[in-house]
């Protein structure tokens, strides 16, 4: 988990401390950041041990970080203000401590969760809270793509928030791609690592699928285990999705389907069971619109296309005609439940 004292580790932290002191401006007065140190020191002796200390603003304002001796995946972050007078009391940091220990406690839980299931824990945003936890994995093997719900659902409830009955979003990204990416500094404890925010920025900027996976008593046959969404970078996607809907605008054109077009009222994509290269394609069709998201009276359907991931070639249109409005959409079940059951 890195070194515990002295080395080249303090030389950089007093480095990291100086340089936070020369952005604030402060005096030779003790410091906001020199302060919380005694502070740690003085009610968690032999405890907390300074790991670095990061700007979080730029107006001066730091992160200090500490390493928590009886647990070394901790991270404990205080956060202290620019200004001279900028404080922080006993109270404030034995709450940091325990927000560390929680921390902690939930990534020992995704690490035992997805390894369970044949997975590594890439990444974390904001662990441990219910409602915008999102976690990066990458798979220990080259297994189809597709079959990730599937081989997920006997972990589910592990990684799931029991008491808030909600779950993390599941983002998997190629192994292959991370060889690509600056790993964080290995001397920072593994909590800090895997919530590093430039980690969480860089992933996004990749090639990667959303994976859901449903309650197991919900989705027999097992084919509708999940779903799986490949994911683009957002400039990526922008193009993609243009060249996608004028080739459906053609098409409900060439039907004779009277269309608004270029609506992004819903608009979704997710892999085809049996295959991990390609993906269907859907999007709301509306006769008005009120707005860019909203159809005015009932919807025309939803049109689907099949698209191929190597060249994004499309083919297999079909407008599905039974959703009127977009609350008719199924969530948890498949939109075509019979590309499911040719695989089964």
């Amino acid at each position: 988990m890195g070194r515990r004292a002295g080395g080249p580790v303090s030389a950089l932290i007093t480095v990291a401390v100086t340089a936070v002191l020369a952005l604030s401006g402060c005096s030779a007065d003790p410091t906001p950041v020199e302060a919380v140190t005694a502070l740690a020191e003085q009610t968690h002796s032999g405890q907390l041990r300074l790991v670095t200390v990061r700007q979080a603003t730029a107006d001066g304002a730091a992160e200090v970080v500490f390493a928590l001796g009886d647990d070394p995946d901790a991270a404990v972050v205080v956060n202290v203000g620019a200004a001279p007078d900028s404080t922080v009391d006993e109270e404030d940091l034995r709450t940091a401590v325990r927000a560390a220990r929680e921390r902690a406690d939930r990534y020992r839980t995704l690490v035992a969760a997805f390894r369970r299931c044949g997975y590594a824990l890439v990444a974390v945003h904001e662990i441990g809270q219910p409602s915008h936890e999102v976690v990066w994995i990458a798979a220990d093997d080259a297994g189809p793509v597709d079959r990730t719900p599937l081989r997920l659902q006997p972990c589910r409830e592990d990684w799931r928030f029991p008491h808030q009955d909600a779950a993390p979003g599941v983002n998997l990204v190629d192994a292959s791609v991370l060889a690509g990416l600056a790993t964080p500094d290995p001397e920072l404890p593994p909590v800090l690592r895997v919530t590093e925010r430039h980690l969480d920025a860089a992933l996004k900027e990749t090639f990667h699928h959303t994976v859901e996976v449903w309650p197991a008593a919900a989705t027999t046959p097992p084919a509708h285990a999940g779903r799986v969404r490949p994911v683009w970078p957002a400039k990526e996607w922008q193009t993609i999705a243009q060249t996608l809907r004028a080739w459906i605008d053609e098409w409900l054109d060439e039907s004779g389907v009277a269309h608004v077009s270029g609506l992004e009222v819903y608009e979704q994509r997710w892999l085809i069971p049996g295959t991990s290269r390609e993906m269907r394609y859907y999007e709301a069709v509306c006769t008005e619109r009120e707005t860019s998201w909203r159809c005015v009276g009932p919807m025309v359907g939803v049109a689907a296309v099949t698209v191929d991931l190597d060249d994004l070639s499309v083919s297999a249109p079909r407008l599905i005609t039974g959703i009127r409005q977009w609350r008719d959409i199924p969530a948890n079940r498949p939109l075509e439940p019979e590309l499911a059951a040719a695989v089964e």
